[in-house]
């Protein structure tokens, strides 16, 4: 049951990652894959940045009578909440890239450049869909997040593989 789902959903990326790392890093070179490992943990420490939205949506939405007026305020108000919080954190990444350039963290290429755009454009997406599955969970249907869990960290890993044998550049 719901156990074997999560157990799945954290074995599968692990097994993806072992597999494809290695090709990552042939493929993009040890400082590029410096620079990807740097935005796939300021992704995940973003997630965070949801200052316990998400769990609130769950908790309210179980507390709620499913199709109810205040299950549909807490749903949207949660998730514009979440919306903006993901627009301030792109938009703060953004600024922060003349920060990392001027610490040495970033050399200024095109490159480097595309890649913190992109990862600042991914912060809206990354909370909302951290409120979507409170709202998931809050309704007591667990296994569409888990199953998005395995497919996302299967991405995150297996993505590249194929991206990188046709456009091998970071972003």
């Amino acid at each position: 049951g719901p156990v074997l789902v999560t157990l799945v959903s954290l074995i599968l990326p692990l097994v993806m990652g072992a597999v494809s790392v290695p090709f990552i890093i042939e493929k993009l070179g040890v400082v590029r894959f410096g620079v990807l490992t740097l935005i796939w943990g300021i992704f995940g420490y973003f997630s965070l940045f949801d200052f316990g939205i998400g769990k609130a949506l769950t908790k309210r939405i179980a507390e709620c009578e499913a199709g109810s007026p205040q299950a549909a305020v807490a749903t949207s108000t949660g998730l514009l909440l979440l919306l903006g919080l993901g627009v301030f954190s792109g938009l703060l990444l953004a600024a922060a890239y003349p920060l990392l350039l001027s610490f040495g963290i970033l050399v200024d290429s095109h490159e480097n450049f595309r890649s913190v755009a992109w990862l600042a454009l991914g912060m809206p997406f990354l909370l909302l869909g951290i409120g979507l599955r409170g709202v998931l969970e809050g309704l007591g249907r667990f296994s569409a997040p888990a199953f998005a869990r395995v497919v996302l960290g299967i991405a995150t890993f297996g993505l590249p593989v194929p991206l990188l044998a046709v456009w091998p550049t970071l972003d």
